[in-house]
């Protein structure tokens, strides 16, 4: 894994992200994705969409996620893990 992607792994990690609080995701994620889209959308529920323009003709692709995170505390971490 090269060094960007561990970077945005580590960005992403860090946002807080529970469930109805994913304020601060959403905020990043439209922020990348208006690097690369040529449309943003966001829908009521706050879901966000990037879309590329593309050969008509050419194949369709989707790539989906979610930007919430479980909301547990963790409390301690043994040595198994």
């Amino acid at each position: 894994m090269n060094e960007q992607t561990l970077s945005l792994f580590k960005i992403l990690t860090e946002l807080p992200g529970a469930p109805g609080n994913e304020h601060a995701v959403r905020k990043f994620m439209r922020e990348q994705l208006e690097q690369y889209s040529d449309e943003l959308i966001q829908d009521k529920l706050g879901s966000v969409f990037g879309v590329k323009k593309g050969d008509p003709n050419g194949p369709k692709i989707m790539v989906a996620g979610h930007m919430d995170e479980v909301g547990f505390m963790v409390t301690s971490i043994t040595k198994n893990g």
